[in-house]
């Protein structure tokens, strides 16, 4: 029994493909993992069982469209050559791309996981991602918001959990500085922008951990001179903790009006945070606003709010207790959802 794991990115890109090889490897399960580098052509690297098919991605839309039609090409040679007896396909793009030999070749032997939903204005990709669901062994999700897309009986939780557990206590919010992490690949500009505007002159720190694109909010802070944002530039996984600790609010502050977000996915934050003990700081209508009132872990502002005051309320209002209470069930619950998943995938496993 054979399986291939299909990725769209590097493996360091792709959180939830290193939980799949931990997982299976741990059960002896056998695997090919397909990642994507897509900073240059070459051959593609097979190290392992880990597959590194090479094809540059341009820029604009029509050199995507194109560099995605070669790795199709790519990873359908791949496919044939070896026979996998089933497939595990990671994220819905490759699952569209893939989508004629899926449903010709492995109808009832493949899993889906979906972790986002780039394309959700696109009719047609709906109804291809909805067809997918309906033929697949089982559709995980990441995010309970993708349900009022995906209108599908087959659909599952699974979590993008990536973070050491460890004894970290809840912040004291009592200090006359506040820092606001944002950890990870910095995007959002827009809503960085706003945060950094309503947070200047004021006894909140934003501290930016994480690649970036470009050096826009840098540019931003150096021009309005806003001494209370730094920026530490690309750090190591096995640095995330030190970094989590000297932090007291995960800033998940997106989607603010005319910003290209994703309302309906949640952050590899999210996990960072519950497991860190840090409170979140969310904006309403998304995801994980809703996360975050459900267990009362964090401060969920909306867009016309002033973020500084909507702070200085919640933090005048903390209550440990309560916040660390509401962590704990949070925990108990991704961790239920989470088992569930794992015997989902170990029987899809062993399936005959």
């Amino acid at each position: 029994m054979k399986i291939a794991v299909i990725g769209f990115n590097t493996m360091i890109s792709m959180p939830y493909m290193r939980y799949y090889k931990r997982l299976l490897e741990a059960h002896g399960v056998v695997a090919d993992y397909y990642c994507w580098d897509r900073t240059e052509n070459g051959e593609t690297l097979r190290q392992d069982n880990v597959i590194d098919i090479k094809i540059r991605c341009g820029e604009g839309k029509i050199a995507k469209i194109f560099a995605m039609l070669k790795w199709r090409k790519k990873i359908l040679q791949n496919l044939k050559r070896e026979k996998y007896d089933k497939i595990i396909v990671l994220t819905t793009l490759p699952g569209v791309l893939l989508k004629k030999y899926l449903l010709k070749n492995y109808k009832g032997k493949y899993l889906l996981d979906v972790r986002d939903f780039t394309y959700d204005n696109i009719r047609a990709y709906q109804n291809a991602v909805k067809e997918l669901c309906d033929n697949s062994v089982k559709t995980f999700i990441s995010s309970p918001g993708f349900r009022q897309f995906l209108l599908s009986d087959n659909l599952m939780q699974i979590h993008n959990i990536d973070v050491e557990q460890a004894d970290y206590d809840a912040p004291d919010l009592d200090k006359n500085i506040l820092t606001l992490g944002y950890i990870g690949l910095i995007t959002y500009y827009r809503s960085c922008i706003r945060l950094m505007s309503d947070l200047a002159n004021s006894r909140y720190k934003l501290y930016f951990a994480g690649i970036y694109k470009d050096d826009l909010l840098q540019q931003y802070a150096y021009r309005n001179k806003l001494d209370c944002v730094e920026f530490s530039g690309k750090f190591e996984s096995k640095n995330k903790r030190a970094i989590y600790r000297n932090i007291d609010i995960v800033n998940c502050y997106y989607g603010i009006t005319g910003e290209s977000h994703k309302e309906y996915a949640l952050p590899n934050r999210l996990y960072d945070a519950v497991y860190c003990k840090r409170p979140i700081l969310a904006l309403d209508g998304t995801a994980l606003a809703n996360i975050v009132k459900k267990y009362d872990i964090g401060i969920v502002v909306d867009e016309s709010d002033d973020v500084k005051n909507a702070l200085d309320e919640y933090v005048e209002k903390f209550d440990k207790n309560k916040f660390c209470e509401g962590i704990e069930r949070c925990i108990a619950d991704i961790e239920k959802e989470q088992g569930e998943a794992e015997s989902a995938i170990l029987r899809f496993a062993e399936m005959k």
